[in-house]
């Protein structure tokens, strides 16, 4: 990783450019992320299993904007955070941030719930594990696990 960001440095002095962050580490981070992001929602939309994105706060000049969201926008039957992507509607960043917050609701009082009638307090980690709310959830009719 210290060559990848010994180059960046080079390569951003030449072009006399500053990061965003201030930081070649940041640079390459971001070059990363960017390349990766496309196939790895691609990838996940294949699977043809649902896809959970936590995106609370996601920049418009981002990874998550810019690749991961146009790219999930062409596959309308892909669940996304409970939702069929077709239902999405003009302002799509603003649903997938609802989504995702919607979501999380539900993940916490089921976590809730797990503790309160359980016999020990459940950690979301553990929850997580053990729980995969991502094929029961359906945000449009608000069900879980029907």
């Amino acid at each position: 990783m210290q060559l990848a960001v010994s180059k960046m440095e080079d390569f951003l002095a030449r072009k006399q450019f500053t990061p965003a962050y201030g930081k070649a580490l940041d640079a390459v981070q971001d070059t990363l992320w960017n390349y990766g992001s496309a196939p790895f929602i691609e990838n996940a939309i294949r699977s043809k299993l649902p896809v959970i994105g936590f995106v609370d706060g996601a920049k418009d000049w981002r990874g998550f904007t810019r690749h991961e969201l146009t790219t999930l926008l062409r596959s309308p039957d892909t669940r996304f955070n409970g939702y069929a992507v077709g239902v999405i509607d003009s302002d799509a960043k603003a649903f997938a941030e609802n989504a995702a917050a919607g979501f999380q609701q539900v993940q916490s009082k089921a976590v809730n719930a797990a503790s309160l009638y359980g016999n020990s307090v459940v950690t979301p980690r553990e929850f997580d594990r053990l729980v995969d709310l991502s094929h029961g959830y359906d945000a449009a009719k608000g069900t879980l696990f029907g």
